[in-house]
């Protein structure tokens, strides 16, 4: 609470009061002390004694003396910089015999002397111990001077630098031209700065890091910053505005392609899924950043015949050009309206005949894209009953009669029509029409003509047999076996009465 009391003989006294504590003062933490002097008679009654502390920085005292290269004092300029969380940085002038005594606050510090009419200089780190005086001497060296000239984007600009080696840190300055000069020891150096300006109404930070090194002579550099350059891009459509279209109709929609880099950056539109045809306008643009980052871009899309009904995604992707992991999806949305339709064909695929019965292979193609559900007959009876058939739908080859079939949306079913002969002579050359029409839409119907397929070559039991794929056969070869032998002995015959007759005369050759 502050309170105290002390039992004292009378007399008179001086009271001092002292509080060591630090406190921060921006970026740094200074030592302070708060502190008072009173004087006091103690007499025949108690003396009450309030105070109010006054704060003053607790600094100790650095003093010492500079020398030049050959020995003897030398008056130059001191400069202490700060480097780290404790301390204030401060710069003085020696006396001319080289000599300080100065109140720095504890803390590290860079300490740079310079002294610039004999290009002079030293650079060391120094620590300041709260409460302990420091003496110092300080040596001073041949100097170079470190210039050159800082831009960004191309222009000199005033910033603050830093010349690092180890744990010194010198720091410079250049002007608003982005001229900068220091003097310093041989040594190499880490030059660093950081920076931003304000470009299309937005910020951008620029900064450098750059080693140099500093020997026998001066040196000069070109240092140019490095723009944080950052590249993004935003799509955006109103969702609320997602139209419905049938398949093979045009719908249009507007999207916004923003630049969220800081920098120019050339964008391309792409469709990256599959099901629609999709074109952009504009479908390559140059797009600035900042206040001018926007571009409108106009998607059409039409749906294809293979989408399903309902809600569907249309995945697009604006990517940059320049760096293509650079990228936004530009999924839109599309509701496709239902669409009915159905086709038949056949398959012209048949099993062999049995007895008088065959089949021949068709298939049922829901080509919506919705599940349908569909009534399949055999319309043109009487014709194929004029030509010696009744037909029939099938699951398979040997399956149950098929009246009605559900599909789901570009679903596909084999099915078959079963042929019976109705007398010995039916017509090879029939043809069954199927007929499919939708139940949810009447309007959704397809015919399909299914042939009769029957073998190409019919021979009763015998010598040959005959398979149809497509007309296989075999021989007798017992009966081919003795067919040979016929003709060989038919063979010898002859030839035996040609010998005997030329033996005996009979030719007309014997007669002359």
């Amino acid at each position: 609470q502050g309170v105290y009391g002390l039992d004292l003989i009378s007399g008179s006294y001086e009271v001092s009061y002292l509080l060591e504590d630090s406190s921060i003062q921006g970026s740094q933490t200074l030592y302070v002390e708060y502190s008072d002097h009173k004087s006091v008679v103690i007499a025949a009654s108690d003396v009450i004694a309030d105070v109010s502390l006054t704060m003053r920085l607790d600094n100790t005292t650095f003093s010492g003396t500079v020398y030049g290269p050959d020995g003897s004092p030398k008056q130059a300029f001191v400069s202490l910089l700060v480097n780290g969380r404790y301390g204030q940085s401060v710069s003085f002038l020696t006396a001319a015999t080289g000599q300080f005594s100065v109140e720095v606050q504890p803390g590290d510090y860079t300490m740079y002397v310079t002294r610039v009419q004999d290009k002079r200089v030293a650079l060391s780190d120094v620590r300041f111990s709260r409460n302990t005086p420091l003496e110092q001497r300080i040596d001073l060296v041949d100097g170079k001077y470190l210039s050159g000239r800082v831009t960004a984007a191309d222009v000199g600009i005033g910033i603050s630098l830093t010349l690092t080696n180890g744990s010194k840190k010198l720091q410079t300055s250049s002007d608003s031209y982005g001229d900068f000069s220091a003097l310093v020891p041989s040594m190499d150096y880490t030059v660093s700065a950081s920076t931003s300006r304000t470009e299309n109404g937005i910020s951008i930070s620029y900064s450098l890091s750059t080693k140099v090194s500093v020997r026998t002579t001066d040196v000069y550099v070109d240092l140019a910053m490095l723009r944080d350059t950052r590249r993004g891009v935003a799509v955006s459509w109103n969702e609320n505005l997602t139209q419905t279209a049938a398949p093979g109709v045009k719908v249009t929609y507007v999207v916004t392609v923003t630049n969220t880099g800081n920098t120019e950056d050339t964008f391309t539109c792409s469709f990256s899924g599959s099901g629609f045809n999709v074109t952009f306008s504009p479908s390559q643009f140059t797009l600035d950043f900042g206040t001018n980052n926007k571009q409108v871009v106009v998607v059409e899309v039409v749906p294809g015949d293979e989408v399903a009904a309902g809600s569907t995604m249309v995945n697009c992707l604006v990517r940059s050009k320049i760096a293509g992991s650079t990228r936004a999806d530009m999924n839109l949305y599309v509701n496709v309206a239902p669409s009915h339709s159905v086709r038949v064909y056949s398959l012209n695929g048949s099993a062999p005949v049995s007895s008088t019965s065959t089949v021949t292979s068709f298939e049922l193609n829901n080509t919506g894209n919705v599940p349908d559900n569909f009534d399949l007959q055999v319309s043109n009876l009487p014709e194929l009953a004029a030509l010696g058939w009744t037909a029939e739908i099938v699951e398979s080859a040997n399956g149950t009669v098929v009246q009605n079939v559900s599909l789901p949306a570009f679903g596909t079913k084999t099915l078959y029509v079963r042929f019976t002969s109705t007398r010995t002579n039916a017509g090879p050359s029939a043809e069954a029409s199927v007929l499919a029409v939708s139940r949810n839409h009447t309007g959704a119907a397809a015919y399909g003509n299914v042939p009769v397929m029957l073998p190409d070559l019919v021979i009763g039991a015998g010598d040959i047999d005959v398979e149809r794929s497509d007309v296989s056969y075999e021989y007798d070869a017992s009966r081919l076996y003795i067919d040979l032998i016929l003709v060989v002995s038919l063979v010898s015959l002859v030839v035996t009465f040609f010998v005997l007759k030329r033996k005996k005369g009979l030719s007309r050759s014997g007669k002359k």
